[in-house]
């Protein structure tokens, strides 16, 4: 509420603000609050409306009035968050961000801000997560053996470091693209909904695809598990700075259909001006060149349909004419689904969430294809990558057949389904069916072999040689690993061929009694004797890596018993 207060010892303009917010980034540790309020103005004291509307302000923590709650516990991880709350603290108008001139317009303040924060932070958290687990879950399974043969071989594992490695890559790519955007200056608020939403997602992908392979190592919580925090923080990234299924079903489409259309804009402008005569010449200008816009598309997308996009000329750099010619298949087709929502559905798209939502996963995918292609461009077209690139590309392709498919067969306006069907998919929606085995076993490899396209996958992730570290155990197994491979294979191969009742008690596969068996491999000749010690630090280190955190039952009281000890009831008001 707008009204005079003393500060300072001095009676000033400023506002009566009253908050009570449930969780918020920083709070229990912040010294400056920054809050987004809606601010009236019943006495007019500024002399315009009393709806003044949203505002932008800051407030320091030790402003009389201001309160903050205890820590909250976000999914067992250090995540910073916890309430905060007043009740009508004053502060002064130097308190509004920009002053008092920028009363009421917060909402556009929140925009910009947010289309660059969402570009950052849990993009870049996502594509953290996948580094991690690509460099971290493709060493397990390098490691991990088992009928004498590490899992990294088995068609069903390697389906299941396929994607984390593929995922990997899209999210590092549309990373990159949307960040070179803000190195420009560019504030993108539809590539940053964008790269949220699927960054996050993909996260989520990634993180239970590579629990799947590390299996019973990754569900054992304790410091030796490399996986369990990130698996408990992925809602957090679903859920903040925007929840996914608001970033999907509203903002991506249904904001960025009329920000990003090159008529419509102009077309509202126009209707809302204020000489009817001239209002009405240049609406009919600019809708006569929509109108010709629409058929162009049309056309465009009935052609390169019927042709499977073959009409198109494309470049021929990097030798991936095909995605080319698929991507300007189905921009041509987007466009088109575009005009027909908009003057079909029109401002009932806000209503129709899950068309929005599908909308929203054709745009997301043409957005993913785009960055890998820019990406392999800028890197001059590397070989070792053309699996991933092409991975990428059918899957991205793949996803987004059938999300246009999804969208046209369930269109709100019946009569233009088979119209759209027609026009879009002429010849059916067959033919991008998505990466084949071939392609998959050469992805889920990327991971595995110890190459420079392993390293270029995870590149930028924290990285340590640490035994007594959990990502770095199984990456110091990983490298022992690929040292005496030769070594170990030698040995697999003198226990399958061996005299039972010469060696009569030793083990036959890696466990407690590895000394026994490097001893008798050694005596045997199977190893040479200066190969002996780094064969045991090897079998040793497999061995560690493949271990699992218990604890005491007395232990695990101990520790409940404390955290109940440590526990402080804060008083604070209701939540809403």
């Amino acid at each position: 509420i707008v009204c005079k207060g003393e500060w300072n010892g001095e009676e000033v303009l400023g506002l009566k603000v009253t908050w009570n917010k449930r969780y918020i980034t920083l709070a229990p540790v912040a010294t400056l609050i920054g809050l987004a309020i809606k601010v009236y103005d019943p006495d007019k004291l500024l002399g315009g409306s009393d709806d003044i509307g949203v505002t932008c302000v800051l407030i320091p923590r030790e402003t009389e009035g201001v309160s903050a709650g205890a820590r909250h516990l976000p999914m067992n991880t250090v995540f910073m968050n916890g309430p905060t709350w007043g009740t009508e603290v004053f502060i002064p108008m130097d308190q509004v961000i920009g002053g008092q001139y920028m009363l009421g317009k917060g909402w556009t303040m929140l925009l910009e801000c947010l289309s660059i924060g969402r570009s950052i932070s849990l993009p870049a958290l996502g594509t953290g997560a996948g580094k991690v687990a690509s460099l971290a879950t493709g060493s397990y399974a390098y490691t991990r053996e088992q009928f004498g043969r590490s899992i990294s071989q088995f068609e069903g594992v390697q389906e299941a470091l396929e994607p984390i490695a593929g995922y990997t890559y899209m999210m590092d790519a549309a990373r990159l693209l949307t960040a070179g955007m803000l190195d420009r200056g560019v504030r993108p608020s539809v590539p940053s909904a964008v790269l949220k939403y699927r960054n996050t997602d993909l996260m989520r992908e990634v993180i239970n695809h590579a629990m799947d392979v590390v299996a019973g190592r990754g569900v054992i919580t304790g410091p030796r598990n490399f996986l369990a925090r990130a698996y408990q923080a992925v809602p957090i990234g679903i859920t903040v700075e925007g929840a996914n299924i608001l970033t999907r079903s509203l903002m991506i489409f249904g904001q960025g259909a009329i920000r990003c259309h090159p008529y419509i804009v102009e077309e509202i402008e126009a209707a809302g001006m204020d000489n009817e005569d001239e209002a009405v010449r240049k609406f009919d200008g600019i809708f006569y060149r929509h109108l010709a816009h629409t058929t162009r598309n049309a056309l465009r997308a009935l052609l390169l349909g019927l042709s499977r996009g073959w009409l198109q000329s494309v470049p021929r750099q990097g030798e991936i004419q095909s995605g080319y010619r698929q991507l300007a298949r189905f921009s041509a087709a987007f466009a088109l689904m575009t005009d027909v929502t908009l003057l079909s559905v029109g401002g009932g798209l806000k209503a129709r969430q899950r068309l929005s939502g599908r909308m929203a996963d054709c745009l997301t995918h043409l957005y993913y294809a785009t960055a890998v292609i820019k990406q392999w461009h800028e890197e001059g077209y590397p070989e070792d990558q053309r699996p991933l690139v092409e991975w990428s590309l059918q899957t991205c392709l793949r996803d987004l057949q059938a999300a246009m498919r999804d969208a046209i067969i369930n269109f709100p306006v019946p009569l233009l389904r088979w119209p759209l069907r027609l026009l879009v998919f002429p010849l059916g929606a067959t033919g991008l069916n998505g990466p084949d085995d071939r392609l998959g076993a050469q992805v889920a490899e990327s991971i595995v072999k110890d190459t420079p396209l392993r390293q270029r996958i995870s590149r930028g992730a924290f990285v340590t040689m640490d035994p007594e570290d959990s990502l770095g155990r199984v990456l110091n197994a990983y490298k022992l690993a690929h040292d005496t491979e030769d070594m170990r294979h030698r040995l697999h191969q003198a226990v399958r061929n061996r005299n039972e009742d010469e060696v009569d008690g030793i083990a036959l596969l890696m466990g407690h009694q590895r000394k026994e068996l490097v001893d008798w491999a050694c005596a045997e000749g199977v190893v040479k004797a200066d190969e002996c010690d780094q064969l045991q630090e090897a079998l040793t280190a497999l061995y560690d890596v493949i271990r699992v955190d218990a604890f005491e039952g007395d232990g695990l009281k101990a520790l409940s018993r404390c955290a109940k000890g440590k526990r402080k009831v804060v008083e604070r008001p209701p939540q809403d």
